[in-house]
């Protein structure tokens, strides 16, 4: 037997977390590669967009986030 949701069911679960939270820590895995980026950077801005005060983190993002600034 597994321990996986149908995705619907899991989709609603995450809705259900993500509306009734107000703050939120997004993480990467350990040596990001460019999709573990592109993950945290779309998450994040999803979450902001759902008016939720967001932190982006992971071992490397001050570089990553002085690249993608031009800074």
């Amino acid at each position: 037997m597994s321990n996986t949701l149908p995705i619907s069911d899991f989709a609603k679960r995450f809705r259900a977390l993500v509306d009734v939270g107000r703050r939120f820590l997004v993480l990467t895995h350990v040596r990001p590669d460019g999709d573990a980026y592109g993950c945290l950077l779309a998450m994040g801005h999803s979450l902001m967009q759902l008016g939720k005060e967001v932190v982006l983190r992971n071992e490397d993002y001050g570089r990553i986030a002085r690249i993608l600034t031009d800074g």
